[in-house]
């Protein structure tokens, strides 16, 4: 059965302790508990990580649209738009 986005679990993670204390305190300093600054810090490093994948995928797009048009060697052909309506 496919879980609902608001479905939650445990998980049970080690920290040492001096993390596990600064988490805490920036948690407090924001009114979010300890679990809802976990769930934001994933959910900002699957953002990035996401990202970083689409920019990689549109690289390596750009490049192989580059390497097709061949020995051109120009990525935009000036184009003259005098007498166009």
């Amino acid at each position: 059965m496919a879980q609902k986005p608001y479905d939650t679990v445990r998980v049970n993670i080690q920290l040492p302790l001096v993390l596990k204390e600064e988490i805490e305190g920036y948690a407090r300093a924001a009114k979010e508990s300890v679990s809802e600054f976990f769930r934001i810090g994933a959910l900002t490093r699957i953002d990035a990580l996401r990202r970083a994948e689409q920019e990689r995928r549109l690289v390596t797009a750009y490049e192989a649209m580059r390497e097709a048009r061949g020995a051109e060697g120009t990525d935009w052909v000036p184009v003259d738009l005098e007498g166009w309506e």
